[in-house]
């Protein structure tokens, strides 16, 4: 069975709609001193999710938040937040 794409008009203030990707991270990657910490990362958070990050030390998940605040760019791939980039 194929699966069923939807599509809502963005609001008016440029926020998302209920069901729409508050953040929306595609083919993510970021390496530090050469050494890759993120590959591949993709990710889609909707309004109402609930997200928990997990993993041990040194796995990259103040990486990925870093990313997806736009303190830091990504070395590949792609990061929205409310359908903007991350720095806006």
């Amino acid at each position: 069975m194929p699966d069923t794409i939807q599509s809502t008009p963005a609001s008016p203030a440029g926020i998302s709609p209920a069901g729409d990707a508050v953040i929306d991270i595609r083919g993510l990657g970021f390496r530090y001193d050469g050494e890759p910490v993120l590959t591949g990362v993709d990710l889609t958070v909707r309004r109402g999710d609930f997200l928990a990050v997990l993993g041990p030390n040194g796995g990259g998940k103040t990486t990925l938040l870093t990313r997806i605040l736009g303190l830091l760019r990504p070395d590949e791939g792609m990061v929205r937040v409310f359908g903007r980039d991350p720095a806006q």
